[in-house]
C-alpha cells in the first residue's frame, strides 16, 4: 500500500482521479454534508413556521396550530392576540351562493362563461340579496367555547373586511349576538387613521354585549393588525395570528407582518365551511328563479349543467360539484 499512497501524494491534484479516497474520510465528508443540510433544513423550517399560513380544517386543528407556535417560541414569543374573521369563518348563511366556496366558485365561472356582462349584472345583485336575507348560523357550533376558553389566555378580536357604515352591519352583530358569539373589550375604539378601519365594542339589540369588533373596509388585514397591535396600551404585542376562511388574506396578513419586522405573526387558513355552501340542485334552481324573475330568456345565460359547449371541453358539471 505505501508505494501506491507516494504515488498519490506526489500526483497532487489529479490524485482523486487515480487514487480513491479512504473510507475514513468518505465517512467524514458525508458527515459534514448531513450537518450542513440539517442545519440549513432547520433554519428554513423555522422561517417557514414563523411566518407561514397553517391549514386547518376545523376548530381542533386551529387550537393545535396555536399551541404548536406558542411551544416552537417559548420563551421568547407567544401568541397573545388573535384575530377572527367572520364571514365563513365564524358564520354563514344558509344560502345557495357563497361567494369564496369552492362550489359557489366553480358555478358561478361556468355559468359566467355563457353570461352576457348586461344579464350578470343583474343576476349578481339578486344574489348578493339572497346572501344577506338567509338565517345565520355557526360554522361549528364549537365556535362560542372555543373563543370562550381563547379569551382565557389571549386577546381576542373580530377582524372582517365589511364597513362598518355597511347596511348589514347591525344584522350581523345580531346574528354574532343571537348565536352567543363573545370577543374581547377592544383596547380602543374609533377609527384607525392609517388603515382607514374602525374599532368598536359591539352590543346586541338587546344590551348583550358581542366585544371588539375591527371593521376594516377591505383594507389589507395585515396592515390591520399592524396598526391595532401598535396601539396597545402599556407594552408591545409579542406575537399574533389571523384565523380566516381566505387564503388571500392568509398571505397578505402574515406577509405585512414579515416586512414590518413587528412582531411574530401565524396565519391560519380555517377551511371548516368548504364543505358547505348550496348544492348544485339548490344553485340550478335559485338561478332558474332569478332569471325568470328578471326576464332573462330560458336559452340566455344557461345552466352550467345545461352547456353542451362548455361540458365538451370540461370534466361533468356535476361530477366537479360533487367532488368540491
Amino acid at each position: 500500500r505505501r508505494p501506491i499512497k507516494s504515488a498519490c501524494m506526489q500526483l497532487g491534484p489529479i490524485s482523486h482521479e487515480l487514487c480513491p479516497p479512504s473510507p475514513k474520510l468518505v465517512a467524514m465528508a458525508f458527515s459534514l454534508c448531513l450537518m450542513v443540510c440539517s442545519i440549513l433544513a432547520g433554519m428554513c423550517a423555522a422561517a417557514d413556521f414563523k411566518y407561514r399560513v397553517a391549514p386547518a380544517p376545523n376548530l381542533a386543528a386551529v387550537q393545535a396550530q396555536i399551541e404548536q407556535w406558542d411551544r416552537a417560541h417559548w420563551p421568547r414569543s407567544r401568541i397573545d392576540v388573535v384575530f377572527v374573521d367572520i364571514d365563513e369563518t365564524v358564520v354563514i348563511p344558509s344560502a345557495p351562493f357563497i361567494d369564496g366556496l369552492p362550489r359557489t366558485d366553480e358555478f358561478t365561472r361556468r355559468f359566467r362563461q355563457g353570461c352576457p356582462y348586461e344579464q350578470w349584472s343583474q343576476i349578481e345583485p339578486e344574489l348578493e340579496k339572497l346572501y344577506y336575507e338567509s338565517p345565520h348560523f355557526l360554522v361549528e357550533h364549537q365556535w362560542v367555547d372555543f373563543l370562550c376558553k381563547l379569551k382565557d389566555n389571549v386577546h381576542v378580536v373580530a377582524l372582517t373586511a365589511r364597513s362598518f357604515e355597511d347596511n348589514h352591519t347591525m344584522a350581523l352583530i345580531g346574528n354574532l349576538q343571537r348565536l352567543g358569539i363573545q370577543f374581547s373589550e377592544p383596547w380602543l375604539q374609533g377609527p384607525m387613521v392609517h388603515t382607514g378601519s374602525s374599532v368598536v365594542d359591539a352590543v346586541g339589540a338587546d344590551g348583550i354585549k358581542v366585544g371588539g369588533m375591527i371593521f376594516a373596509h377591505s383594507a389589507n388585514k395585515g396592515q390591520v393588525i399592524l396598526e391595532y397591535s401598535r396601539l396597545k396600551p402599556g407594552g408591545a404585542v409579542r406575537g399574533t395570528a389571523l384565523v380566516d376562511n381566505s387564503m388571500g388574506n392568509c398571505k397578505d396578513a402574515a406577509s405585512a407582518v414579515q416586512h414590518a419586522g413587528a412582531s411574530d405573526h401565524l396565519s391560519i387558513h380555517y377551511t371548516a365551511a368548504y364543505r358547505m355552501g348550496g348544492e348544485l340542485d339548490d344553485m340550478e334552481f335559485w338561478m332558474v328563479n332569478i332569471k325568470d324573475a328578471l326576464g332573462i330568456p330560458k336559452d340566455e345565460c344557461i345552466l352550467p349543467s345545461q352547456d353542451v359547449a362548455t361540458e365538451s371541453t370540461t370534466p361533468p358539471f356535476r361530477q366537479t360539484l360533487e367532488w368540491l
